[in-house]
C-alpha cells in the first residue's frame, strides 16, 4: 500500500514538474530594455534645468487649476 502512495504522489510531482517547465512568470521579449545608467537631471529636486529652481519646476496650470492648487497649499 506504502508502494503505491509513493509512486502516486511521484507521478504527480512529475505531472506538475513538467507542465511548469514551459511557463515562465516574466518573458523578456515582451518588454523594453531599460537597462542602462538612470540618475537625475539637473541635481536634487530640480528636474528640468531649463526652469528655475522651486516652485518654477510646477507644471503649467490653467488659471482654473492653478486657483485650486493655491487653495490646497494653503490647506
Amino acid at each position: 500500500m506504502l508502494y503505491r502512495i509513493t509512486c502516486g504522489a511521484a507521478a504527480l510531482a512529475v505531472a506538475l514538474c513538467v507542465t511548469t517547465v514551459d511557463s515562465q512568470a516574466w518573458d523578456d521579449s515582451r518588454y523594453p530594455d531599460f537597462s542602462g545608467q538612470w540618475r537625475p537631471i539637473g541635481g536634487p529636486g530640480r528636474f528640468d534645468s531649463s526652469k528655475p529652481a522651486g516652485r518654477g519646476q510646477q507644471a503649467p496650470l490653467t488659471p482654473e487649476y492653478q486657483a485650486i492648487f493655491e487653495t490646497n497649499l494653503k490647506d
